[in-house]
């Protein structure tokens, strides 16, 4: 066999899971068992305005609220500096930075609850999608893809375990029940987020809405194929058991890894700077001085283009919004 060409063998991996339910389907309380089996330290990032916290009583994992933040809010400058677009909560750089702060913490185990807020609410995908002027929505999703792709790929490629939840488009049915009798059921009609996220995982399970049982709609694993039951602690014992079960990852890859961080890093300046240059050019029609001195503020000259530090970028486009 040439270099390139060689003998398949089975890796070691780190697991990737998503929880998939209408409202109350217990994707959270499902998340935290699952982590728990699977040992180690567990962060959880919570969108759903702090039920992260109704179980802390029973788990043991450290918490990061995702959630808009106001200058007024005493947490203000260390969300500040953690988050890259604090003025769009869930703006999908801001999950990104917060996975990498998991991993760069030594966490185990990341539980982001839910993705579900990084396409449809405030300064997610869709958010910024209408925020973009004009009607060409060809060009908008030019931008925006790269954006969300990103969130995927963190997701799928950190080098820790994640169990993602996400809600399911809420429906109903009518179904007989006990009695004999139609009564509406709540059910999920796929995942309130881009169409095909559900397929990007390890594992993907359907929770019943009702009694909390999981089905999984993918399994890479064949750990849960044509098994209906609540998940527990044993089911994340066994996620674990299956992702150690082969060889270690070779030098090679993590190097690839690193390299496609650094591509990442530079697909979010350029996103940054795209958005800075069309602000710029909009609001330099009634307020040119104004824009000079808020680009000048934060960098060595008016000419944003040449803005290399992501961070600087991203003080720039808050200055260039606050401009009224």
């Amino acid at each position: 066999m040439s270099g390139l060409i060689k003998k398949a063998k089975r890796e070691k991996v780190k697991v990737k899971v998503l929880l998939m339910s209408p409202s109350g389907g217990g994707k959270t309380y499902s998340a935290l068992r699952l982590a728990k089996g699977m040992g180690g330290k567990t962060l959880m990032i919570d969108t759903e305005a702090r039920r992260g916290l109704y179980y802390a009583n029973e788990f043991e994992y450290d918490y990061v609220e995702l959630k808009e933040v106001k200058r007024s809010d005493p947490d203000y400058e260390a969300y500040r500096k953690l988050l890259p677009r604090i003025n769009e909560p869930y703006a999908p750089e801001n999950y990104i930075a917060l996975i990498r702060y998991a991993v760069d913490n030594g966490y185990d185990n990341l539980i982001i609850d839910s993705t579900t807020h990084e396409w449809s609410s405030k300064g997610g995908i869709l958010d910024a999608k209408n925020k973009i002027p004009g009607s060409n929505d060809f060009t908008k999703w030019a931008v925006l893809t790269p954006r969300h792709d990103n969130f995927i790929y963190e997701i799928l490629h950190s080098p820790i375990n994640v169990i993602a939840t996400v809600r399911g488009r809420d429906s109903y049915v009518l179904e007989t029940n006990e009695k004999g009798k139609q009564a509406p059921k709540k059910v999920g009609l796929g995942a309130v987020q881009r169409d095909g996220m559900e397929y990007e995982y390890t594992v993907t399970f359907l929770l019943d809405q009702e009694t909390h049982t999981a089905t999984a709609m993918k399994d890479n694993t064949h750990l849960f194929e044509g098994k209906y039951s609540v998940l527990t602690e044993e089911d994340g014992e066994d996620l674990i058991k299956w992702a150690n079960s082969g060889e270690a990852v070779s030098k090679n890859i993590k190097v690839a890894e690193i390299e496609r961080e650094l591509e990442v890093d530079k697909n979010i300046l350029s996103l940054t700077l795209e958005t800075i240059d069309n602000l710029a050019k909009t609001k330099a029609k009634d307020n040119r001085d104004k824009v000079m001195e808020a680009i000048t503020k934060h960098h060595t000259n008016a000419n944003y283009n040449s803005i290399t530090d992501i961070e600087v970028a991203e003080k720039v486009l808050e200055e260039l919004k606050s401009i009224e």
